[in-house]
C-alpha cells in the first residue's frame, strides 16, 4: 500500500528536548533502526562505507520528528525558527557539516521503505544520504495524528 511522502532536506556547515512519550508509538524505535539500515545499503551499494549510528544524534532526531509530531508542524525550521544547526549547538554537539533529512509518512505498510525510497528519489536528499564525508547518523521517528515522522542527521565530524 502506498503512503502519503512529504520530504524535506537541509545542509549547514559549522566553524534536545525529550519526546513527550504519549507520541512514541511502541514501534518507532524499530522503524528508525529499519530506515537506517536502508541508508546504508544504498550507500554500500555504491562502495560508500555505512554510516556510523551515533545515539546522540539519534537523540536529537527523535526528539525533533516528536516535537513537530505533538506541535503538528513539518519543517526544518521549529515554530522559534531554530534550524537543525542550531539544535545541534543546544545539545552541545560538534560537527564540520550537518545536514538533515525529513519524512512525513501516513498510511503505509512500510513507512521507513517508503522514506527511505522518497528520499533517494529526490536528488537533495539522496545528496545527504551518498555524502562521503557524512560518516555519522542518527535516525528519529515518532508518530502522531496518523504519521510518522522522521528525521535524520548527518555529521562530519570535528576530527
Amino acid at each position: 500500500m502506498a503512503g502519503a511522502l512529504l520530504l524535506a532536506t537541509a545542509c549547514s556547515e559549522s566553524t534536545p528536548a525529550t519526546p513527550a512519550a504519549t507520541a512514541i508509538t511502541g514501534e518507532a524505535p524499530t522503524i528508525a533502526a529499519e530506515a537506517l539500515e536502508l541508508v546504508n545499503g544504498a550507500r554500500l551499494a555504491r562502495d560508500l562505507p555505512a554510516l556510523e549510528n551515533d545515539a546522540d544524534l539519534a537523540d536529537l532526531a527523535t526528539a525533533y520528528s516528536c516535537r513537530m509530531a505533538t506541535e503538528n508542524f513539518f519543517s526544518h525550521t521549529d515554530p522559534s525558527g531554530a534550524a537543525v544547526d542550531a539544535r545541534m549547538q543546544a545539545a552541545g554537539l560538534s560537527y564540520l557539516k550537518v545536514g538533515e533529512n525529513l519524512a512525513r509518512i501516513g498510511n503505509a505498510s512500510d513507512p521507513a521503505k517508503v522514506a527511505v525510497d522518497g528520499w533517494l528519489e529526490s536528488p537533495a536528499h539522496a545528496e545527504n544520504i551518498l555524502r562521503p564525508d557524512f560518516t555519522l547518523s542518527g535516525m528519529g521517528v515518532c508518530g502522531a495524528g496518523g504519521a510518522l515522522y522522521f528525521t535524520q542527521v548527518f555529521v562530519e565530524p570535528v576530527q
